[in-house]
């Protein structure tokens, strides 16, 4: 059992974000996340009996061969049935989110299925695909069964077709661009991801302003993992 750590000053931060405003009084989107976790909190438990978040690698398989990437490559991926069995526990032990990874998960071909499962268990999820597998018919098929707390989360590591091959080693910018064009006026949250390494970290900026214009409304930055 986890020993109870800061409740009060957890309570005030949760407080803070359920208000749904930032310090200039402009509004942001929250999680979810934020009520659970309090009403876990203010039981007087002061710790969680089960994640309020699983990241999930449902296949090993991936398009891209980017130069930063951690995961190896491999055929393995989780089986329908498996993943099926796997949502109904993620639903037993109440999880908030779900972060479906892989590899690329739209080379699952169960992908959608499991999403609808997640969805109807009342989970939120974050997908992170490198979009370039994203169809105009995957992404109508996303804009029906996401709602506002769900994330499509994409990545693109640069401005331009030149940086963006440079580090993925494919020459998909064209494709991945188009999609974050179309995918940018759902309702659902669209993330932008960008993965700094020495070819790309002085385009960061530029980048940011450049998916600002294709209309995604996040953008995050994260280093390399060893």
């Amino acid at each position: 059992m986890s020993e109870k750590i800061g409740i009060a000053e957890i309570l005030n931060i949760l407080k803070y974000l359920e208000s749904g405003k930032n310090k200039d009084g402009t509004e942001y989107p929250f999680l979810p996340e934020v009520y659970l976790e309090r009403m876990r909190i203010s039981k007087g438990v002061g710790y969680l009996k089960s994640p309020l978040t699983i990241g999930w690698v449902i296949t090993g398989k991936c398009n891209s061969r980017c130069i930063h990437c951690w995961s190896k490559k491999s055929a393995e991926e989780v089986e329908y049935p498996l993943a099926l069995s796997l949502v109904n526990q993620f639903k037993e032990l109440e999880v908030s989110r779900v972060i479906i990874s892989g590899g690329e998960p739209l080379l699952h071909p169960h992908l959608l299925d499991i999403l609808r499962e997640i969805k109807r268990a009342n989970i939120n999820i974050s997908l992170y695909t490198n979009g370039s597998l994203l169809t105009h018919s995957i992404i109508n098929k996303f804009q029906t069964l996401f709602t506002k707390f769900d994330v499509v989360q994409i990545s693109l590591d640069g401005p331009d077709r030149e940086v963006y091959f440079l580090q993925r080693q494919q020459d998909f910018f064209n494709d991945v661009v188009h999609s974050i064009k179309y995918i940018a006026s759902s309702s659902f949250i669209v993330r932008i991801h960008f993965v700094a390494t020495p070819i790309n970290v002085e385009k960061i900026f530029e980048t940011f302003k450049f998916v600002n214009n294709l209309g995604a409304n996040s953008f995050v930055v994260s280093k390399v993992y060893p």
